[in-house]
């Protein structure tokens, strides 16, 4: 058996997020690669034609998560301009067709965006998860963070479970809040006050709304 280098890595592509369209016709996904020189991971958004099964590339590798069908428009987050890069807690989504063509900044939020759902059939009241910006134990994390910068230490300090989701990275000691958006008027409702840690499962309808909810 040939033995796996650390140079195999560039040759591999992982991907997550997948989600099909309201009508099953389509079905997008991110495609990651491993980018040795910036030490990250670099993500595209793809499309699939469930009819043809024909997959296409549809954005740059610069998309940051995979929020959303809107119709057959795709919503996705990415910082693709300088403000918007120096930008730390605003999330900025973007819209593209399924067809392709140029995408166009849908939404902004204030805070990090951990996920949307609709809740209605026009798609314009959402469920929208954000990561906690008054996070008590953010200050902590970003103590210890720079204590390991400074040791150049190659660790990620963890001390809660679960520590780790797929396609949200890290979690420990991150808090997130559940509102509801009027996506139009951008006003919304912060449907539990206190901080948790929530998994979004499924929509009922649009008055009722099941989760689940993890008490941290």
């Amino acid at each position: 058996m040939k033995t796996v280098k650390i140079d195999d890595f560039k040759n591999y592509n992982f991907l997550s997020g997948l989600k099909f369209s309201d009508d099953g016709r389509y079905l997008a996904y991110l495609l990651a690669h491993a980018d040795f020189e910036d030490n990250d991971y670099k993500k595209a958004l793809f499309v699939m034609d469930m009819q043809t099964k024909k997959s296409k590339q549809l954005t740059a590798y610069d998309v940051s998560s995979f929020l959303a069908f809107k119709g057959e428009e795709i919503l996705f987050t990415a910082k693709r301009t300088k403000k918007e890069k120096e930008s730390k807690e605003k999330t900025f989504v973007y819209s593209i067709n399924v067809n392709g063509g140029e995408a166009s900044l849908a939404y902004t939020f204030d805070m990090p965006v951990l996920k949307i759902e609709f809740v209605d059939n026009n798609k314009k009241t959402a469920l929208v998860l954000h990561y906690w910006q008054n996070d008590p134990f953010k200050k902590l994390a970003k103590d210890k963070a720079e204590i390991a910068k400074k040791e150049d230490a190659d660790y990620e300090v963890l001390e809660e479970i679960p520590f780790w989701r797929n396609g949200a990275s890290f979690e420990s000691r991150k808090r997130s809040r559940l509102y509801l958006y009027n996506l139009s008027s951008m006003k919304s409702l912060n449907l539990i006050k206190k901080q948790r840690k929530f998994f979004i499962q499924k929509q009922l309808t649009n008055i009722r709304v099941q989760f689940i909810m993890i008490l941290c």
